[in-house]
């Protein structure tokens, strides 16, 4: 265990112009019912973007946006492994100290982080976020990444540790994922890399007023080698306890809970190569609250058997919204050589609109199989990125900015989001091919689900639109006739019901890079109102795709990428 033990007796032993728990303590029992609607992810990017001159009285506005939302806790971005974003820290590394070393970090476009500049005049700002997030009824979660990578990209800069450059042989050399992006991560077979996260996870909890602490085991979802994790599972599952059992001592010391969230992969298999029992977890009760993420918005997922699973054991379930739609980087089919397919850290550019009735739809999804609410991971850097400087203190001012922080008034409930625009995009796993004479349910359906009841309303207008490409039969010698497919020669079913070809809307699109990141060629954007149509259903859908016809010697295949359910509520 190294010096942990020495966190909880020894943490009196700080400077004193860096904190004091006492001075900003405010008496109120926001944990009682603890059961917010949103649980809200910040990763400090509301405290970068604020106007000089910088002074402490500048952290209120930070969060004056989330008054009256349904926001009720925030996890705040503390530490990443061995490196301490926002706080001084007796046992491990702080990113603005190292950022005096990296110039190009204090130059121009970092002006409006207060963080950095309260850091260089001495000024801890944790208890006055935390006396300001309580005044609106918000609780505070101090949150640390437990594996993150970002420094991979600048690996002598801000973010990238002595410990780390001196101990590559603690790296996950056995990672290979991500054009090897993800070996930087450190090793947890080795104790002194546990010890670091571990010392200074119980250094925040005792020297804070914290209502809780965030394990962010997504960012990223690496503890051990692949070919080793599940045999040292139990050094992760100790590990966890470890932390369980010291904030409990801390909380027992002030007669008063501190609750741990951690936050996992929903993917079986990245669990298995980290060494996460998640299961044994539940069963032991090692956490408060359990968040699962997709890193990106995957829309057909379904949260059991773990929802149940944890309520069985007085444990809350967060499903975690993420800021973007999930692509395939990877296809499953063999692509023609034109075709490009994005790559594994492709962002997906949306408009603010675009934006918000995606998560409007990935949050109801959600929230209608019963979970307790809502985890939003970043979502305060879709707000705040673009948003100038001058002009921070008043972030309604603009219409997209207005819209964008709405979205936290609604995504916690589904009578908030009833009736509202909402876009359901199915990216996930496709693109699929469709060949001549081939059953739909041979690859050519794509399943759907919508758990809205919205989908039922006749009043609304609904409408399923995706990319349809024209390719050339790899195995024929002759060309197709048209890059566009001739109307009747695909045969379209929902739920089994053949859909009326005539009332679709067809859309001639120019070759390039469509939103989820395929480089295509000349193709029909196709566009299909099903307002008449009684085949649409709460819940699972499917679309299937048939040409009906005996193979011919200059039969294409066809394509069909993006599928989006869009609801005008």
């Amino acid at each position: 265990m190294g010096i942990a033990a020495n966190v909880i007796s020894g943490i009196g032993n700080y400077n004193t112009k860096f904190w004091n728990i006492n001075k900003y303590k405010i008496e109120i029992n926001i944990m009682e019912k603890f059961l917010p609607k949103i649980i809200y992810n910040d990763d400090t990017c509301s405290l970068r973007v604020m106007p000089k001159p910088h002074s402490l009285s500048q952290i209120p506005k930070a969060v004056e946006y989330l008054k009256n939302t349904q926001v009720g806790c925030i996890c705040w971005s503390i530490a990443s492994g061995d490196l301490a974003y926002s706080y001084h820290s007796k046992f491990i590394e702080n990113a603005y100290d190292m950022a005096e070393k990296d110039g190009g970090y204090s130059a121009t476009g970092n002006e409006g982080n207060l963080l950095l500049n309260l850091h260089r005049q001495g000024i801890d700002y944790l208890p006055t976020l935390i006396n300001e997030l309580r005044k609106i009824n918000i609780a505070f979660f101090a949150s640390f990444r437990m594996n993150d990578i970002h420094f991979k990209s600048e690996p002598e800069g801000m973010l990238a540790t002595e410990f780390w450059k001196q101990h590559q042989e603690m790296r996950l050399w056995g990672v290979t994922q991500h054009r090897s992006y993800d070996n930087a991560a450190m090793d947890y077979s080795y104790p002194e890399v546990r010890d670091n996260r571990l010392n200074s996870i119980l250094e925040v909890a005792e020297r804070y007023d914290v209502d809780g602490i965030e394990l962010d085991f997504c960012r990223n979802p690496l503890t051990f080698n692949p070919d080793e994790a599940w045999e040292k599972r139990e050094i992760l599952t100790d590990f966890i306890r470890q932390i369980r059992g010291g904030i409990e001592k801390i909380g027992n010391a002030r007669n008063r809970k501190i609750k741990l969230l951690i936050r996992l992969p929903f993917d079986e298999n990245q669990r298995r190569n980290a060494g996460m029992e998640v299961e044994e977890w539940i069963k032991d009760k090692l956490m408060d609250i359990l968040v699962m993420s997709n890193y990106a918005n995957i829309y057909n997922i379904e949260v059991e058997p773990f929802l149940s699973l944890c309520h069985a054991n007085d444990i809350l379930f967060y499903p975690s919204v993420e800021c973007t739609p999930s692509i395939n980087s990877y296809p499953s089919v063999e692509l023609p050589d034109e075709v490009r397919p994005p790559r594994h850290n492709f962002v997906v550019k949306e408009s603010a609109e675009e934006t918000v009735i995606r998560l409007r739809a990935m949050a109801q999804n959600f929230l209608a199989q019963g979970v307790d609410g809502v985890y939003m991971f970043n979502y305060p850097c879709t707000i705040f990125q673009n948003y100038p400087i001058s002009t921070f203190p008043n972030p309604m001012d603009t219409g997209e900015l207005k819209l964008r922080a709405a979205l936290l008034s609604q995504a916690g409930s589904t009578e908030t989001l009833a009736k509202k625009e909402k876009e359901y995009t199915f990216w996930h796993e496709l693109p699929i091919y469709v060949e001549a004479s081939r059953p739909a349910k041979y690859f050519q359906t794509i399943k759907f689900y919508v758990n809205d009841e919205d989908v039922l309303d006749k009043n609304n207008a609904i409408t399923i639109s995706f990319h349809q490409v024209v390719e050339d039969n790899p195995h024929a010698y002759c060309k197709p006739l048209s890059r566009y497919a001739a109307s009747g020669y695909v045969t379209y079913l929902l739920n089994g019901e053949i859909l009326d070809e005539s009332k679709f809307v067809r859309i001639k699109q120019l070759p390039g890079r469509i939103q989820s990141g395929f480089v295509l060629g000349e193709h029909e954007l196709v566009q299909i109102l099903v307002k008449s149509c009684s085949a649409l259903q709460k819940g699972w859908n499917a679309l299937g795709f048939e040409i009906r016809h005996t193979p011919v010697n200059n039969d294409p295949y066809i394509y069909i990428y993006e599928l989006n359910l869009h609801i005008e509520g």
